[in-house]
């Protein structure tokens, strides 16, 4: 989650006073100050995920979003993305097969592409299986499993699922983990919102 709020009270009433405007002016300038650099900063989160990530824009930006716009009397947005765990089922998951001893083709595991500009990774282990409704991806979805091998390391959650059932069905990253990895680069500094919230103050006086 990224927030964005600037400058004191003191401060904007200063800006005001400089330029000859209320305090009300002053505070939608800055309302739409920080709406426009959350918005930017949305659209250029979706473009670095989707440059990290093996998945569509249209994905993405489902699961990121403003989820709160600044207004003059709260001053603050915030960029928000979902938390949830993505199954690796939705990068784009190949079933592999291979020729056995007394019949044809028999399964050989799932491979998966996960970063975008990344290889393929083959779990031998690994199979396709449907997900029940509610699970993420709806009606007809399907979860990318896997039974693990001696020595295979699993998070503690799907430990928990092997213990209990015998198989996990395998998560990677949420997209809110790579977007707070990225936050740092994409976040606006004092300097750029300085010089928008100038510009619209100075449009206003001379309106």
């Amino acid at each position: 989650m990224s927030s964005y709020a600037v400058f004191d009270s003191s401060e904007l009433d200063r800006l005001a006073r400089d330029y000859g405007l209320s305090s009300e002016a002053a505070k939608r300038a800055l309302s739409e100050t920080i709406n426009h650099f959350a918005n930017v900063t949305l659209n250029e989160s979706v473009m670095r995920i989707g440059k990290e990530l093996n998945l569509t824009e249209a994905y993405i930006r489902g699961k990121i979003s403003v989820s709160t716009k600044s207004k003059p009397k709260t001053l603050e947005a915030i960029v928000s993305a979902n938390v949830r765990p993505l199954l690796l089922s939705r990068f784009d998951p190949i079933q592999h097969f291979k020729t056995g001893k007394t019949k044809g083709a028999v399964p050989n595991g799932v491979s998966i592409k996960v970063k975008a500009n990344g290889g393929r990774s083959h779990m031998q282990s690994g199979f396709m299986i449907p997900l029940k409704r509610g699970r993420e991806g709806g009606a007809g979805a399907k979860g990318l499993a896997v039974r693990p091998p001696p020595g295979m390391k699993l998070s503690p959650s799907a430990q928990r699922e092997v213990n209990k059932r015998g198989f996990a069905i395998l998560h990677g990253p949420s997209v809110d983990q790579v977007f707070r990895t990225l936050l740092p680069d994409l976040a606006p500094s004092g300097e750029e919102m300085m010089l928008h919230l100038l510009d619209l103050l100075e449009k206003e006086a001379n309106a």
